[in-house]
């Protein structure tokens, strides 16, 4: 009897341990739970399908191509061999793992390639000095400069004018996918002789923010003139306020210490003290109109539009522009631009070492964090993005996100998975 209580015990005492290692299991899951979605977000796109393939009829034009589909409860996927029915082809390097997509031939059809990166956002890139040479380290290169705006186009980024994109920040109005505003500060007069041949070829229009006292009185580097300004207005080019004479940094203590003349108070070395807050506002405002007025007086403009020196300000300098009849002011800070934004943000592209491809690929992400891509697809030279669902391989085939290859190549569709039949139009 004994001996059998003794068993009692430990069968007992086994199911207990049991019970507790359960109950920590389920707490340690349930404390999990909320992490769940993160962590599908983060590397659901890199999880191979693991759905089964069903054969379809795909439809376009007349023509029928049976070829599998899979379906994975959110996405459909096609193969690469599926996209000559839109007329395109696919060449799969595997040790790459690059799919190159290309028009065929024969086909005799247009493709329409809209890769679509962000909506309802707009991207600035600021420049300064446009040189001839990379061994001047005053500028971009002029060759880089190109480089950049060719891979603007051939990604089918959709550049817009300063006009388009301030009603779009003021009054609301709608912009093109992956849009770009491109500015120059400064008003240097390269952006005349090497900058604006290249945008005029390309069909871009561009803004340029000028110290206006240096286009009337010409300092230092060669700077633009008014004929050569109201030459490029026809060509989309405009020219905005970059202050009058305060591109500049000043004393605003005793001890010399230089800061950004616009936004600071200043030393009055003659009066031994700083300016009072009357005197700072009344030379902020004085120099903001004068500029405002020669720009309305040389080139017609209308709308109040500032480029912080050094993008320099502060609440006080904001008010300030406000009261002068600024309506938009832009910033050196980086960042993707929203509708409603009191400050914009821009991106330096202009850096004498700057990587047209670095930075395409950056935009391409909408600036945010660029994604370890396992296996990369692109068209002419352009890489096609994919935000949700993403390219995989198996068993040496390529599967693609059908609603994103849809999308990018300007193709619709309806899906008959009753009737096993894709159509496309």
């Amino acid at each position: 009897m004994p001996q059998v209580e003794v068993n009692r015990s430990r069968h007992a005492g086994t199911r207990h341990a049991e019970t507790r290692h359960a109950g920590r299991t389920l707490r340690l899951a349930w404390k999990l739970l909320p992490v769940v979605p993160l962590l599908l977000f983060l590397f659901g796109p890199y999880v191979t399908f693991a759905g089964k393939a069903r054969p379809m009829d795909m439809w376009m034009d007349g023509a029928r191509q049976r070829t599998d589909v899979v379906y994975d409860g959110r996405h459909y996927f096609i193969t690469a061999e599926a996209l000559k029915l839109w007329g395109l082809q696919a060449d799969y390097d595997p040790d790459a793992r690059r799919l190159m997509l290309a028009p065929v031939p024969e086909a005799g059809r247009d493709i329409a390639f809209n890769p679509v990166y962000y909506r309802d956002r707009v991207i600035v890139l600021m420049y300064h000095h446009i040189v001839e040479g990379p061994e001047d380290r005053d500028g971009l290169p002029v060759s880089e400069f190109r480089r950049q705006m060719e891979l603007l186009a051939a990604n089918r980024f959709n550049v817009i004018g300063m006009r388009e994109f301030a009603d779009y920040m003021l009054r609301g109005a709608p912009v093109p996918p992956n849009a770009v505003l491109i500015t120059f500060d400064d008003g240097y007069e390269s952006f005349y002789t090497l900058a604006f041949p290249v945008l005029k070829e390309l069909g871009f229009p561009a803004s340029n923010f000028l110290i206006v006292k240096w286009i009337d009185k010409p300092y230092g580097i060669p700077k633009l003139t008014w004929d050569q300004m109201r030459e490029m207005q026809a060509y989309g080019m405009s020219f905005y306020n970059h202050s009058y004479q305060s591109h500049e940094y000043r004393p605003v203590n005793k001890s010399g210490r230089l800061k950004p003349a616009l936004a600071h108070r200043l030393y009055l070395k003659d009066k031994k003290r700083r300016e009072t807050p009357d005197e700072y506002r009344q030379r902020v405002l004085d120099d903001l109109t004068a500029a405002e007025r020669r720009l309305r007086e040389e080139l017609g403009n209308r709308t109040g539009i500032l480029a912080f020196p050094y993008g320099a300000y502060n609440e006080d300098l904001l008010h300030l522009a406000e009261e002068a009849g600024i309506e938009l002011v832009f910033s050196t800070k980086e960042g993707i631009n929203k509708r409603g934004q009191r400050v914009v943000y821009r991106v330096n592209a202009g850096a004498p070492d700057a990587d047209a491809e670095e930075l395409v690929r950056r935009m391409r992400h909408a600036l945010g964090p660029v994604p370890d891509i396992r296996l990369k697809v692109s068209f002419g030279g352009a890489e096609i993005v994919f935000p949700t669902a993403r390219p995989f391989e198996h068993d040496g085939e390529v599967w693609l996100p059908l609603e994103t290859m849809a999308e990018t190549f300007g193709i619709r569709f309806q899906m008959d998975r009753e009737n096993g039949n894709v159509i496309f139009f």
